[in-house]
């Protein structure tokens, strides 16, 4: 592929997307009426977009093909190109419906061959909330069927719904799809902007795992969870699991991509000012602002090296034009029609990132009340600012990649710890975050439903974790102090359930314990060997004497045993029924030895039974919901029998696996 580097760098702006919200199926920790009185105002966004004039800042839209395109280096330099390739594939798919297998949903054209040249529009699979991506800056996305009469796909941890005219869906064979690659001992990821031709971004995320190795392809659209085979990732997707990913139960985190801007740099201004100033040309507008984006962070509560990371990719370090004539460091209100003229003028850049620190952070985008609230970290399109900041769907990698750079001698990284709500991306809890370590204490703001909610973890108090506050707080720690965007590190913390949370990075000098994940689970067997039991029907699990694998129920004591045999001659057994007369989860199978001494004891599970009746139904819906809620506990099997998804915990993705179940939908697997 050719591409023409152009000399002249370009600012280019956002026209940002309205929000249209459903009633999706989510779970929350637990609520009363009167916490569920405060309905979410998203559907009111376009009028506050119009009140606010608010820029979520971005680069181009709706620009013509030959327009340029911005890319970053994994060093976070930035550069414009045009492009003398097509990015049209030209074997154009037939739209077909879900079983169909290698294809790729490609953004930077529509059905008929047109090149999409604007943001392309969309609809959050599970949510329901309308959103918005621009093609030139990720235009592959995994294809995992179609739904409704549209394609189902998803990109930058996000699973959506685009109307089928809207996109090219196209055979994977030939096509060149971002990926990741581990190389001298860090994650790079190469994000593909036309599938015509070799990756364009190239982005340092962060160190390499020690399951991943030194020059190995891997693939990912949520950055989380990385599969050696590209076939492998959507059967995953579309089972909504991450069973046969590389690391299934230990999701990884780009450390700057999720650190709530609720942090400290470790950096003096004087510091940051001479790392920036290495970095920015002479006429740059970021020269000397270490002192003032340093000052703005202990004033206003918004991480330094990050703000400096936003800025640099939405300035081009200093250099753009609006950063230029207007000291316009962050794209504000450089709406696409007039970029320009319609861009916020700033005294100085540091009266710039002081407005910016303020008024756009602390007292917006950090503050959970307000509409472009989701989550106060960088994230990409499932969460996070990325979500309504920017339609780029790999803008909060881009800051992140910088802020890595910018932490060259590695003073900052790794010193918070990070824990995680909902780790893959069809869970969508709402969870209660409260001003005390117990339910009854009150519940201060809800997170909203948005899956891989990042939260700093301060320390943990009995079964709840202390977590840095997003909102400003009052000084009784009960309540969102509106009044002010300043910010007090020391007192503003909060709680939040154990439960509900996932430690996924654990700082350099935190005293936190992560709760044990469960180890990978190995593909079922029919004996391992150490079992007194087998069967040829059922799974048999001898070191955790469970017995599972029960696809056709109720099913009654004499079917069952008549299924299974016991490994060694001599021995007999006989079965315990559980409630109904059936096998459920709970029933027993004891081995006996000639003698007739039990010499062991199995327990049935069957994922979805959580009262054991051998049935899935709407009551185990309701108890499944209240354990979720906090209404009441399930423990024991009845416990693991609600986890129908096997993610090591009881949430969302559960509650609709069973509803699909007793709908006659799709099965549980069992």
């Amino acid at each position: 592929m050719k591409k023409k580097v152009l000399s002249v760098l370009l600012c280019m702006s956002l026209l940002f997307g309205m929000g249209s919200y459903g009633s999706p199926l989510h779970a929350q920790e637990e609520q009363t009426e009167e916490q569920m009185t405060q309905e979410e105002a998203d559907s009111t966004d376009i009028v506050t977009e119009a009140q606010n004039g608010a820029h979520e800042g971005d680069n181009a839209l709706e620009f013509g093909e030959t327009a340029p395109i911005p890319m970053m280096d994994a060093e976070g330099n930035i550069t414009y190109v045009t492009e003398e390739v097509s990015p049209v594939v030209e074997e154009i798919s037939t739209f077909v419906g879900e079983g169909t297998s290698e294809k790729v949903v490609n953004f930077r054209s529509r059905k008929n061959g047109s090149v999409v040249t604007g943001l392309t529009y969309y609809t959050e699979y599970k949510t329901g909330k309308e959103e918005y991506i621009y093609g030139p800056s990720g235009a592959d996305a995994a294809y995992l069927g179609e739904s409704g009469g549209k394609v189902k796909f998803m990109i930058s941890g996000t699973v959506g719904l685009v109307n089928a005219n809207d996109v090219q869906v196209v055979n994977l064979a030939g096509t060149n799809v971002s990926y990741y690659e581990v190389y001298n001992g860090w994650i790079y990821h190469y994000i593909s902007s036309n599938l015509n031709t070799q990756s364009s971004s190239q982005l340092k995320v962060g160190y390499a795992q020690p399951y991943m190795k030194n020059g190995d392809r891997y693939y990912s659209y949520d950055g989380h969870y990385f599969y050696r085979d590209y076939m492998t990732m959507l059967k995953d997707y579309r089972n909504e699991n991450r069973a046969n990913s590389i690391n299934p139960n230990q999701p990884y985190y780009n450390y700057y991509q999720y650190l709530p801007l609720r942090s400290k740099a470790a950096y003096s201004g004087a510091e940051l000012n001479s790392i920036i100033n290495e970095k920015v040309k002479s006429n740059s507008k970021m020269r000397n602002l270490g002192d003032t984006i340093i000052n703005a962070q202990n004033t206003y509560g918004v991480n330094g090296l990050i703000v400096s990371g936003i800025a640099a990719n939405e300035s081009a370090w200093g250099t753009s034009s609006i950063a230029q004539n207007k000291n316009n460091l962050f794209g504000l209100k450089a709406y696409d029609s007039s970029p320009g003229e319609s861009a916020d003028t700033f005294r100085s850049p540091a009266h710039c990132v002081e407005e910016y620190a303020n008024e756009w952070m602390s007292k917006g985008y950090l503050e959970p009340t307000d509409w472009r609230y989701y989550g106060g970290f960088l994230g990409n399109k499932g969460s996070g600012i990325n979500v309504k900041y920017a339609s780029d769907p790999y803008w909060g990698e881009k800051a992140a990649n910088i802020a890595w750079n910018l932490d060259k001698n590695a003073k900052d990284r790794d010193r918070y710890t990070i824990g995680i709500k909902d780790t893959i991306n069809t869970s969508h809890t709402e969870l209660n975050v409260r001003n005390g370590s117990n339910t009854s204490s009150k519940v201060v703001f809800r997170t909203k439903n948005h899956s891989n909610h990042a939260f700093i973890v301060l320390g943990e108090e009995k079964d709840f974790y202390k977590v840095q506050s997003d909102p400003v707080l009052t000084s009784a720690r009960d309540a969102i102090d509106f009044s002010t965007g300043k910010y007090n590190f020391e007192k503003m913390f909060l709680y939040a359930s154990k439960d509900f949370i996932q430690i996924v990075h654990k700082g350099k000098d935190s005293n936190v314990n992560p709760q044990p994940q469960p180890e990978p689970k190995p593909d079922p067997q029919p004996d391992t060997g150490a079992a007194t039991l087998s069967s040829s029907v059922y799974n048999i699990d001898g070191s955790k004497k469970l017995i599972s694998g029960v696809k056709k129920f109720p099913v009654k004591a004499k079917e069952f045993s008549g299924n299974i045999k016991t490994a060694n001659s001599g021995k007999s057994m006989k079965t315990e029924t559980g409630k109904n007369g059936n096998m459920g989860t709970g029933s027993k199978v004891f081995v006996y030895d000639a003698g007739g001494k039990v010499v062991d004891t199995y327990q049935v599970v069957i994922y979805g039974d959580t009262n054991g009746d051998g049935i899935v139904n709407a009551l185990d819906l309701l108890r499944t919901q209240k354990d979720i809620l906090g209404v009441k506990k399930l423990s024991g099997l009845e416990k693991t029998a609600a986890d129908s998804s096997r993610n090591g915990k009881v949430d969302s993705l559960d509650l609709l696996k069973i509803k699909k179940q007793i709908i006659g939908a799709k099965e549980i697997n069992q």
